[in-house]
Formats: C-alpha cells, sequence, structure tokens
C-alpha cells in the first residue's frame, strides 16, 4: 500500500470528564504523558502518513489542539454524540478520498507505529 491509499482520522473532540481533577480542564488529548501530549505520541505512530492526509476531529477547547498542532487538517466536531459521529465529522475534509481509511483514537499514546501498519 502506498502513501497515497490511506488516509488517517484521529478523534480528538472529547473532553476527558473522568480526567478534570484539580482544576485542570485540558481536553484528553493535550494531557501529558512522557512530556508530550497523548494526541503528540498518537501522531508519531502515524508518521507513515503526511500530516495533509490526517484528518483531526476536534471539539472540546478545540483552538489548543488547532494551535498545538500545525500543519494537519482538522474537521470539528460540534456536538459530541459518539464515536460514529466523529469519524461523520472527517467525512467533509476526506472529500472525494477512495483508498483506506485508519481511524485512531487520539489518546491512545500507547499503540505502536507497527500495529498501524
Amino acid at each position: 500500500m502506498s502513501k497515497n491509499d490511506i488516509k488517517a482520522v484521529i478523534l480528538a473532540a472529547g473532553k476527558g470528564t473522568r480526567l478534570q481533577t484539580e482544576g485542570n480542564t485540558l481536553p484528553k488529548v493535550m494531557r501529558l504523558a512522557a512530556g508530550k501530549p497523548l494526541l503528540a505520541h498518537v501522531l508519531s505512530a502515524l508518521d507513515f502518513i503526511p500530516p495533509h492526509d490526517c484528518v483531526i476531529v476536534v471539539g472540546y477547547q478545540k483552538e489548543s489542539v488547532i494551535e498545538a498542532f500545525p500543519g494537519y487538517t482538522f474537521a470539528e466536531q460540534e456536538e459530541q454524540l459518539g464515536t460514529g459521529h466523529a469519524v461523520m465529522a472527517a467525512f467533509s475534509r476526506l472529500g472525494s478520498f477512495d483508498g483506506s481509511l485508519l481511524v485512531c483514537c487520539g489518546d491512545m499514546p500507547l499503540i505502536k507505529r507497527e500495529t498501524y501498519l
């Protein structure tokens, strides 16, 4: 499979309510692990897909996520209505793409590149 045959949708719109402790209101994907946001670890594992072919679905505090990851394509999920709805929010950014679509969770930093391949 060539790089042009695959795009990724990364789900990063959630609030992470269970992580809202001690006054920390960061979106879940912006919480730090090993000094980097969770989303940074996921994007690193997806480095075989060019940033312009990755659609990051944002919602809660979208500005902080967009600012932290320039060069990526973003789609907004205005209302959080579940995982399927989040994937649908990315459709407008995929256009007429007819290849493989890899859907990833932006809050799962332990999945390795080899798993995605």
